[in-house]
């Protein structure tokens, strides 16, 4: 059991890493390097966070997380649409940290004004 659990904890970690990769290399190919040094400095930050992770943390470290995970998720609507969006830079970045907090509840189809799930993916900082 424990090797399996280190095979999908390996999985998850290449899968964070090869998505982090995938819009560095999208947003090089565009030439957006402040979109390109803001997803540089949200990894580190990641990478930082489940460095220092334990059980006394776990729960502080959460938010912060799935807030890293909210913004690159909508770092990559924005690359999918590009073509017709036309978003670089300052106005990318200002867009996400607009959006990120509300990101999740967006894409369940919830409205703004509705009550929050009790679901851990809505406690995002």
């Amino acid at each position: 059991m424990e090797q399996l659990k280190n095979k999908d904890a390996f999985i998850y970690k290449e899968q964070f890493n090869n998505r982090c990769q995938y819009i560095k290399n999208e947003l090089t190919r565009l030439n957006d390097f402040q979109a390109l040094s803001y997803i540089e400095q949200l990894h580190q930050y990641f990478v930082h966070i489940i460095q220092d992770i334990s059980a006394e943390n776990f729960w502080h470290s959460l938010p912060y997380i799935l807030g890293i995970d909210s913004r690159l998720s909508i770092v990559e609507e924005i690359l999918s649409l590009q073509n017709e969006l036309k978003i670089y830079g300052t106005e990318l970045i200002n867009l996400v940290e607009s959006d990120y907090k509300t990101f999740n509840h967006e894409k369940m189809g919830l409205k703004l004004n509705e009550k929050k799930e009790k679901s851990l993916i809505f406690c995002v900082e």
